[in-house]
């Protein structure tokens, strides 16, 4: 399961940001791959936090 499993289309959308940030927003190709990385991380950092919260809590 990636970071996304919670709605079927988020890990599908995720590559699309690049697309619309190059093309309709202007953006370097470098700093679009910067946000995909940070939205990528953020979601991994989102994962370990739910888990220890969900061992602590229940």
């Amino acid at each position: 399961m990636d970071e996304h499993s919670d709605h079927p289309l988020g890990s599908f959308a995720a590559p699309f940001l690049v697309l619309y940030l190059t093309a309709e927003r202007g953006y370097t190709a470098s700093f679009a791959g910067v946000v995909a990385a940070l939205f990528g991380a953020g979601g991994a950092v989102a994962s370990l936090v739910g888990g220890v919260l969900a061992d602590r809590v229940g």
